[in-house]
């Protein structure tokens, strides 16, 4: 004789009720339990099966899970993760209290910071440079060029942004709370650590430590990719995927040289034709021309 399941304990299954008392009204031969008015089901989730017991009238049983082939196990989490990736893509977003800086928005701080190194207005605007007061940080957004599926047009999406601290956190809250100097946040799935200006007309790379460097190389160097590390070593599998055929020029920090040449080496070992330069001051504290006499 086949055995009846009940149906609180499908329910249960369907609907993710394990774990949890419920009321278990019909017995499988039937007849009506004893606890019909109380909560005394009880199902569980085993290795390979659904078990289900009623604390009052002591009926239990189990359920097998639904089990596919291998292929089709396969197939089903291939499915899955690409509803995950579909789901998730280009879901990146500005701090909630981003604002974009200007004359009357902004911390005076944070202006100044910028004018210091020759970041004004225009490229405020141009690079949608902004502020969080809760995160106590300039924001830097990061856009990309994606082409759009069936259609020929680009469309420069947000894909991450970076926060710098420009002095508000205190120095015992670094210490405390091992507060960063960058902070940085991706689409899912992209695990870059570093800020990247692109331009498609470019021959040549130019890898720097910061942010304000890059922007300052990106608008008085014409033809020229940009890469600001941000502490992190470079990516030569990203270097090849993006810039296989262009020239690098490394430009770090002079107290940086070691790890310059080290950086190097391991491009050379890949293909790439690398520069070094090197300067007693950051590219962000050079004019114009100091720069393009460099590249």
């Amino acid at each position: 004789m086949s055995v009846k399941i009940p149906e609180e304990v499908l329910d249960a299954i369907k609907h993710n009720k394990t774990y949890q008392r419920l009321v278990h009204k019909t017995k499988q031969d039937g007849s009506i339990c004893s606890g019909q008015y109380s909560p005394a089901l009880v199902v569980t989730k085993r290795c390979t099966h659904w078990f289900w017991y009623c604390h009052r009238c002591k009926e239990h049983g189990q359920l097998p899970f639904e089990t596919n082939t291998p292929k089709q196990t396969l197939a089903l989490i291939k499915r899955q993760n690409k509803e995950l990736y579909n789901n998730k893509k280009n879901t990146i977003a500005l701090p909630h209290d981003y604002v974009l800086l200007s004359h009357t928005s902004g911390p005076a701080k944070a202006k100044t910071w910028l004018w210091k190194y020759g970041i004004g207005l225009n490229l405020w605007k141009k690079y949608r440079i902004g502020w969080s007061d809760s995160y106590q940080r300039v924001i830097f957004p990061v856009h990309e060029d994606k082409e759009l599926k069936h259609n020929l047009k680009m469309l420069n999406v947000l894909v991450g942004w970076v926060a710098r601290d420009v002095g508000f956190i205190s120095n015992v809250d670094k210490v405390l709370y091992n507060a960063p100097k960058y902070l940085m946040r991706r689409i899912p799935g992209d695990g870059r650590k570093f800020f990247t200006i692109c331009n498609k007309n470019a021959a040549r790379v130019v890898i720097v430590e910061d942010i304000l460097s890059a922007i300052k190389i990106y608008e008085n160097v014409s033809h020229v990719n940009v890469v600001a590390l941000l502490n992190a070593s470079v990516d030569a599998a990203y270097m090849l995927r993006n810039f296989k055929k262009q020239t690098i020029h490394i430009w770090l920090d002079n107290n940086k040289r070691n790890a310059s040449i080290m950086q190097t080496q391991r491009l050379v070992q890949f293909g790439f034709i690398t520069h070094h330069i090197f300067t007693m001051k950051d590219p962000k504290f050079l004019t114009e021309k100091e720069i393009r006499n460099k590249i």
